[in-house]
């Protein structure tokens, strides 16, 4: 990340947007088969946590870089897709067998704050207004913000150290109240009666 200001300065965008495209889709393509094989996904949490540093820099220090400069790599399409891999990278490493009990506390509370971040995220933008019959928009508004939405609130309602979870023991309704939420309710009147901290 430190030398790629200085390589945009001597070689312009034309000489830095592929190799930066190349290297993220390389280390998100490496994280996906390193966490995907037996008992190595504690590797490939190490590079989708490179990729999303690396996302997030870039989507921050080149914020008003049109796209057509800077490549479409940093655009939220490339952003939700490696934020689901990697949680479903940080769920496979709590599982795993080999994995010690310590670190399975700290993967398990890192993907309930994940999780809540990405739902926070997700819910500040509002979901996307799409025609119901386009196909197209459809399909993008449910990969970029429908998916990774039930996606978060899965992973935070079944992350037993988050404090996503029914105010009281005999709250027989508990996690199930985001679901509410796709019926066109907010998030918050959804969840009035669970803990959010």
């Amino acid at each position: 990340m430190k030398e790629a200001p200085r390589h945009l300065n001597r070689l312009g965008w034309k000489g830095v947007r592929r190799p930066l495209d190349i290297t993220i889709r390389c280390w998100t393509l490496q994280g996906f088969l390193a966490f995907t094989a037996p008992r190595n996904a504690e590797e490939g949490l190490i590079l989708l946590r490179a990729v999303l540093k690396l996302l997030l820099w870039g989507r921050k220090t080149w914020q008003s870089v049109p796209v057509k400069d800077k490549g479409v790599v940093f655009g939220d399409w490339c952003l939700k897709g490696i934020q689901r891999l990697f949680m479903i990278a940080l769920r496979k490493a709590y599982l795993e067998e080999e994995t010690s009990d310590v670190k399975k506390e700290a993967y398990i509370s890192e993907l309930g704050e994940f999780a809540e971040a990405l739902v926070v995220e997700q819910t500040a933008g509002g979901p996307p207004l799409v025609n119901p019959a386009d196909a197209n928009a459809l399909a993008w508004s449910n990969s970029f913000w429908h998916y990774p939405m039930a996606e978060g609130l899965s992973y935070m309602c079944s992350t037993p150290s988050h404090a996503f979870r029914p105010k009281k023991q005999n709250d027989t309704e508990g996690c199930g109240m985001p679901a509410l939420w796709g019926s066109g309710k907010t998030l918050q009147s959804s969840c009035e009666r669970v803990s959010w901290r």
